[in-house]
Parts: structure tokens; C-alpha cells; sequence
């Protein structure tokens, strides 16, 4: 009998780990998709080729959205919004653009102990998300978002002159328009 349950613990310990071990291993390939896609970005600013579109949809066909939603990882599900979000901002698709952006902020809120980690990828994530929605041009909601953050606890310097810098940014943007 302890033999047994012994076999049973060492498998299921090995599918733990295998399992770890896709998460790990998708997440590195995501990781990667997600520089290219960014440096692609930053190549291609003003012209985005049919070749360009063709080399970023390949990435797209190697992620599957069912996939990544049941990784039930944070890492994963975010890398992943952002690629969506910079994917869709070379084509120009702002609301799209805003959904992904605003999906990172859910996940932040959903896996809030992230929050605990590293206020200032969450704060860099708000922000972009703001940023989405003022391209929009949808002022009342960056007002709202940015009332929402308003007194956002921040650890240190260096999350203090993030989250100003983005702040004040917007909020003069706000009186401009």
C-alpha cells in the first residue's frame, strides 16, 4: 500500500511538472514573440509591410486564445495581452488596441498579489491602458482612470516618478482637450 501511494505522489509530481514545464516553455516563446513584435514595431513605425504583417501573423498562429486563458498564469495571460495590444497598434486598431490594454489591468486585479511584487509594471500597464483609451479620444474615461489612481500607494522613487511623469502627462493632456 505505501508503495503504492508513493507511485501515485511521484506521478503526480511529475505531471506538475510537466505541466510547469509547458507553462515555462510557452511563456519563453511568448517571450520571445513579444521582442520581435516590438522591435518590428520600432522598425516599422511609419510603414508596415505586407511581409512585416505576414512574419507577425505566423507568430498569432502559434498561440491558441483557449490555450493561454487555461494556463490560469498571470505571466502568460499578460505577455499575451500585450503582444494583442502591439499587434493591433501596427494595424492601427485602436479599440482593439484599448481591449487588451484594459485586459492587463483585469489581470492585475484578478492576480492582485502581483500588486505586492511590482507596483511598477502594474503602474506602466495602468498607464498604457490610459494612453489606449486617450487615443480614442474618450476623455471622461482617462478623467475616471485617472481619479481611479489617483492615490495609488507607491513604494519607492522610482515607482513615485513613473507613475507623476504618466500622471501629470495625461492630466495636462485632460486641460488641453
Amino acid at each position: 500500500r505505501d508503495f503504492d501511494a508513493a507511485i501515485k505522489r511521484i506521478n503526480s509530481y511529475e505531471n506538475e511538472k510537466n505541466i510547469l514545464i509547458k507553462k515555462e516553455n510557452l511563456f519563453q516563446e511568448m517571450f520571445i514573440s513579444k521582442n520581435f513584435l516590438f522591435l518590428t514595431i520600432r522598425q516599422n513605425r511609419r510603414s508596415f509591410s505586407k511581409e512585416n504583417k505576414l512574419q507577425v501573423e505566423k507568430i498569432f498562429s502559434k498561440f491558441n486564445d483557449d490555450d493561454i486563458s487555461k494556463t490560469q498564469s498571470f505571466r502568460i495571460q499578460s505577455l499575451y495581452n500585450t503582444i494583442k495590444a502591439l499587434y493591433f497598434n501596427l494595424l492601427k486598431d485602436k479599440v482593439k488596441v484599448e481591449e487588451f490594454r484594459s485586459n492587463i489591468v483585469t489581470l492585475y486585479n484578478d492576480f492582485s498579489h502581483f500588486l505586492d511584487v511590482s507596483n511598477s509594471r502594474y503602474i506602466i500597464s495602468y498607464f498604457n491602458y490610459v494612453s489606449a483609451v486617450f487615443q480614442l479620444e474618450d476623455f471622461k474615461k482617462v478623467e475616471n482612470l485617472l481619479n481611479n489612481i489617483e492615490n495609488f500607494k507607491l513604494n519607492n522613487q522610482n515607482e513615485k516618478g513613473e507613475f507623476f511623469q504618466n500622471f501629470a502627462l495625461y492630466k495636462i493632456l485632460l486641460f488641453l482637450n
